[in-house]
């Protein structure tokens, strides 16, 4: 016969207790908050759980999606989102290797390949970026988002012609997208022509959508034809006064040098 078991004896004396009408003693509420404890700490949170974190902070949402793919690695969701805030936050090393290592569980998953192509090329490796992009591609050959990130890649290892084919493809997809057009815009400046960087840059900013950062690419735009007066009105429309006219400032001094593309060159948006 088996002899009864910590837990079995726990119970008994636990429905015992219940059975007299007696309150359970202070060790035995502590032995079933511990339990408790314990059960919550590996089950997946709610889907509800997960719909509420999205309204909270990034670091907020960093914490609990780090928790929901220790608990489960293999947790598809957790990996994305993961991904996704730690690249927001900047933390590209950790949210390329978070990718990686949930494709390796879930191979061609397109959210996966599609956040790892974002980190690496927040990371600056374009190069990295292509291959899961080009698998994007097969599976999804008609989303714009895939085109636009394969012509940040692209810009990124200096194929400037290559990057704006896949812009244009993208914007066929997806006429006037800020974000494509503010990556166009962009593959112009860092080229040196600044003012075919300006036409698309203007496109951008018309939209509500447009990032704040695609503003001051066009302040930087008009600032290097020589307008620095009304670059720094177009900057000064999202950053405060001073800061607007100390990088104008900066520009017009670095006009004085010889042009050095790459000290002006801002990031592509992935």
């Amino acid at each position: 016969m088996r002899s009864p078991t910590l837990f079995s004896l726990l119970g008994a004396s636990l429905v015992c207790a219940a059975c007299a009408g007696l309150e359970p003693t202070a060790q035995e509420t502590q032995l079933k908050a511990a339990g408790e404890a314990q059960a919550q700490a590996i089950l997946p949170a709610t889907q509800e759980e997960r719909a509420l974190v999205e309204n909270h902070d990034l670091l907020t949402q960093a914490t609990f999606w780090g928790g929901e793919f220790e608990k489960n690695p293999a947790d598809r969701e957790a990996g994305v989102k993961l991904t996704k805030v730690l690249r927001r936050l900047g933390n590209q090393a950790r949210a390329v290797e978070i990718a990686a290592q949930s494709l390796a569980l879930h191979p061609n998953d397109p959210d996966l390949l599609l956040e790892l192509s974002r980190a690496r090329i927040a990371a600056g490796d374009g190069f990295a970026a292509l291959e899961p992009l080009r698998r994007l591609a097969v599976q999804r050959p008609q989303d714009w988002q895939v085109s636009n990130l394969l012509g940040a890649a692209n810009d990124q290892l200096g194929r400037h012609v290559v990057a704006r084919e896949h812009y244009q493809r993208a914007l066929t997809l997806a006429p006037d997208e800020p974000a494509i057009l503010g990556n166009l815009g962009l593959s112009y400046l860092i080229e040196g022509q600044p003012e075919q960087a300006e036409v698309n840059l203007r496109r951008a900013v018309d939209s509500p959508n447009a990032p704040p950062h695609v503003r001051q690419n066009l302040a930087l735009a008009i600032a290097l034809q020589g307008r620095f007066d009304e670059a720094e009105l177009v900057a000064g429309e999202d950053v405060p006064p001073a800061i607007a006219a100390e990088n104008i400032a900066y520009v017009r001094s670095l006009l004085t040098r010889p042009r050095r593309w790459d000290n002006l060159r801002p990031a592509a948006n992935p």
